[in-house]
């Protein structure tokens, strides 16, 4: 009895989404909530329709796009499908709000060849749009560093660099893959500090700080930087950064 009424409730909500469907009276949302009931009731080919369907109808919304290629991939599509969807997103949405997109086709390249996934994220971090190509930097640097290894990962940093802007974290990232060597080369590191502090060093004490720090506390540092590295930040930092830093910089002292 309770399985037939629940049956019965599915089929009038489901009934309800089609003639709402018919006369055009879906939100994005109830779309999304639509889609919900099918995939959650094992009606998947269906889902696929309405998705398609939703995306015609709000060709401008992010999540249901998102919604689209999540569906395509759980349902085993070819490469070649989901490119096809993939392209007519992002030929339909601005380019700073396809990040999303990229992340779902991104993560789903990783489990793909080697070769694919690093077309996708250098066409990615290629892009014009910030949104979209510094968190594709850093997540190419990190994908070749585990792929490849330091040198494929430097070699890529270099390049990179060329291909301005790069996020803070972008060189963070390459810092720490430098400090996971078994012998760290501080050649390279102060290198890398160096250019972080060229694109990011105006809105950033703590970066300064970890420079210093690098140079007072690692056994190869070299104390006698400290005193030109403090400069240049008190020279470089903006507005209220500079009490940051100065701030911060006390404690260290303090600390050592």
């Amino acid at each position: 009895m309770i399985a037939e009424l629940s049956r019965k409730r599915l089929q009038s909500t489901l009934s309800v989404f089609e003639e709402a469907s018919k006369n055009k009276l879906l939100s994005a949302d109830l779309f999304d909530s639509w889609i919900d009931v099918l995939i959650r009731v094992g009606l998947i080919k269906k889902a696929q329709e309405v998705v398609v369907e939703a995306t015609t109808e709000y060709p401008k919304s992010v999540f249901l796009w998102q919604r689209r290629l999540a569906i395509l991939i759980t349902s085993y599509c070819t490469e070649a499908e989901l490119t096809a969807v993939f392209r007519k997103a992002l030929e339909s949405l601005p380019p700073k709000e396809t990040w999303p997109l990229w992340e779902i086709v991104i993560e789903n390249g990783m489990s793909t060849d080697s070769q694919s996934i690093m077309q996708l994220l250098e066409r990615a971090s290629s892009s014009n749009c910030h949104e979209v190509c510094l968190p594709a930097k850093e997540i190419y640097l990190d994908t070749v560093y585990l792929k490849q290894g330091i040198r494929a990962a430097r070699i890529l940093y270099e390049r990179l660099m060329q291909v301005k802007p790069l996020s803070l974290n972008f060189f963070r990232q390459c810092i720490q893959m430098e400090f996971l060597q078994s012998k760290p080369k501080l050649k390279i590191i102060r290198k890398v500090y160096e250019e972080a502090l060229e694109e990011h060093g105006k809105t950033t004490p703590d970066l300064w700080l970890e420079y210093i720090q690098l140079e007072m506390q690692h056994p190869k540092g070299q104390p006698q930087n400290v005193g030109s590295i403090h400069f240049r930040a008190m020279k470089v930092l903006e507005g209220k950064r500079v009490n940051e830093f100065v701030t911060k910089y006390t404690l260290v002292q303090t600390e050592n």
